[in-house]
């Protein structure tokens, strides 16, 4: 048996789902628990209770999928000099973008705080922890748990042309989507960032 806990922890809408085989069996937002809107703390109710419902215990964990990928990969650093070359042509552009770098950091320190403490409370190693880029992570949801999607529509779309997912965050900063090819089934990677 593979067990599989899923965790978003923060900055918002934290929660946890739980997968045995592969195959989702609870989901739960951290929200329903706290009664407050967007609860961005360690999902630890919402952890309990998707353990608690399959008669789990941390110690049953195999892997806790976190989809938060630290700090900034080669093609992100990338993307986000070009944004400061591009910014720096107006006046303190450059220091808006050394200024969000600087947010997105503290985030990432918070999120990694959380995650340590809150797993550590669980009793769940760290080394257990695996972490995937955020929006890889919804353009997967997209394509797994798509309720109009047969398994023959999948296949189809394999063998032609991949599906894409546009992932976009709010912030209207553009440094937060991204464009991505759903190679397979068992696979989706990052074609391109949004310009």
């Amino acid at each position: 048996m593979c067990v599989i806990l899923g965790i978003s922890s923060g900055p918002h809408d934290s929660g946890a789902c739980l997968l045995i085989n592969g195959r989702l069996l609870h989901a739960v937002n951290e929200e329903r628990f706290s009664r407050k809107k967007m609860e961005g703390r360690f999902p630890k109710a919402s952890v309990a209770y998707c353990l608690k419902s399959e008669g789990l215990s941390a110690e049953d964990v195999d892997v806790v999928a976190h989809g938060w990928r630290f700090g900034t990969d080669v093609e992100e650093t990338k993307r986000i000099s070009q944004r400061v070359a591009e910014a720096a042509q107006g006046e303190g552009g450059s220091w808006a973008m050394i200024n969000a770098m600087e947010q997105f950091n503290l985030v990432d320190q918070d999120i990694a705080r959380r995650l340590r403490k809150g797993l550590k409370e669980l009793g769940v190693p760290f080394g257990k922890l695996r972490s995937f880029d955020h929006h890889l992570c919804h353009a997967a949801a997209a394509l797994y748990f798509n309720p109009y999607a047969s398994d023959n529509t999948l296949a189809d779309a394999r063998s032609h042309e991949s599906p894409i997912c546009v992932t976009l965050d709010g912030r209207g900063d553009l440094l937060s989507g991204r464009v991505v090819a759903l190679s397979s089934l068992g696979s989706c990677s990052a074609s391109s960032d949004l310009q």
